[in-house]
């Protein structure tokens, strides 16, 4: 029979179909993957044995059935609230959104209704001021390394890439046109279309603009505390400030607040929380594999109401893919990994979560403020 294995690392996730034959050596194969050395090796797959064809081996996949939606298994439990809608991997940082609603306030008319192309004027010049302070006068002098720094959140005008990517994704335009239900903005709501050119604050807004101005700070701070030596990762706010910020996004994105529950609920519970801290490269990778064998969150649902897992497991079989349900399974992980990415960057932006370098692994810590949170809410998580 054939056995494949899957490297957990989210950069890696090679494949490998491991042969086992009757008389043959016992394959030599370790736990840790030995093309990247950092991830695990696990099964994804177990193939029964081939049958006989023109005296040549042939291996035989499982004929796989196919999926009933109503045998489908909804997981729903205290530690598993909340559906799909929580923010992308192009959403990874709350600032920049606190940042733009402050300016349609700041230079809206009555009720902050602003011309789009204006308030992009406006983003890239307050990014890219925001972005050389943060970059040039603190975190280069502390060592900050790529994937810590608040200042990512912020592309200068110089990164056109970066930039149109905030810019459709947090705010929903480009420079020429507005894209109607798009960008994180719009789609919770704090944000209006009016008349094709403008955009209006809807009063959902006020939760983030009634707070500490979040330009005003970033570019007049000139020392922080670190959360964590090793990888230096600075503490961008004071608690107070962070958990308001956070207690404003979970008022206005409520499968947001039990996504980011869920994650500090693993994380303080995991074997070595203190110590080692939890290892978040299995976690989509598990979270696929439940899937695939039917047990789906509804946090994994499209918005359609079919599972991810099935509808790019039918995207695989429409597109004749060698293995459907392996197509299926690596764009469901990737998917998972995007979103909790995009998670991770949210509690270490607002002090949440540390993270711990172990070998070429980075695990992450729950901090005694990410603590705080899970306590302040444990009506949602019991």
């Amino acid at each position: 029979m054939n056995v494949t294995v899957k490297c957990t690392n989210v950069e890696c996730l090679t494949t490998m179909d491991v042969p086992f034959v009757v008389g043959s050596v016992y394959p030599s194969i370790g736990a840790l993957c030995a093309v990247c050395n950092r991830g695990m090796l696990v099964i994804t797959k177990i193939l029964t044995p081939g049958i006989q064809t023109n005296h040549l081996m042939k291996s035989q996949e499982p004929i796989m059935p196919e999926p009933q939606m109503d045998s489908v298994q909804t997981i729903e439990d205290e530690h598993y609230l909340g559906g799909p809608n929580v923010l992308t991997a192009f959403q990874n940082r709350i600032s920049p959104l606190i940042v733009i609603l402050q300016l349609m306030k700041e230079h809206g008319e009555n009720e902050g209704k602003i011309h789009f192309q204006e308030l992009r004027r406006l983003f890239i010049e307050t990014s890219t001021h925001i972005f050389k302070h943060l970059n040039d006068k603190v975190e280069s002098f502390m060592n900050v390394k790529r994937g810590q720094k608040l200042s990512d959140g912020f592309p200068p005008v110089s990164k056109e890439g970066p930039l149109r990517i905030v810019l459709k994704n947090v705010i929903g335009i480009d420079e020429e046109r507005i894209f109607h239900d798009r960008g994180l903005l719009q789609s919770l709501g704090l944000i209006k279309v009016i008349g094709g050119t403008h955009l209006q604050l809807t009063e959902r807004a006020q939760v983030f603009t009634d707070l500490p101005h979040i330009h005003q700070y970033l570019t007049t701070i000139t020392h922080l505390e670190t959360v964590s030596t090793n990888p230096v990762l600075p503490e961008y706010y004071g608690e107070y400030l962070a958990l308001s910020i956070l207690e404003a996004l979970f008022s206005v994105a409520a499968d947001q607040k039990a996504w980011a529950l869920h994650i500090l609920h693993q994380m303080a519970s995991c074997d070595g929380a203190d110590v080692t801290g939890w290892d978040s490269n299995y976690y989509a990778c598990e979270a696929t594999l439940k899937a695939a064998n039917g047990e789906v969150h509804p946090r994994w649902i499209h918005q359609s109401g079919m599972p991810l897992y099935e509808k790019h497991l039918a995207q695989g079989r429409r597109q004749e893919k060698h293995s459907p349900e392996d197509h299926a399974c690596y764009r469901l992980e990737n998917h998972i990994n995007g979103k909790l990415g995009s998670l991770l960057s949210l509690f270490k932006e607002l002090g949440l979560v540390k993270p711990i370098s172990i070998g070429n692994t980075k695990n992450y810590s729950i901090t005694d403020r990410g603590m705080r949170v899970l306590k302040d809410n444990s009506e949602v998580i019991v």
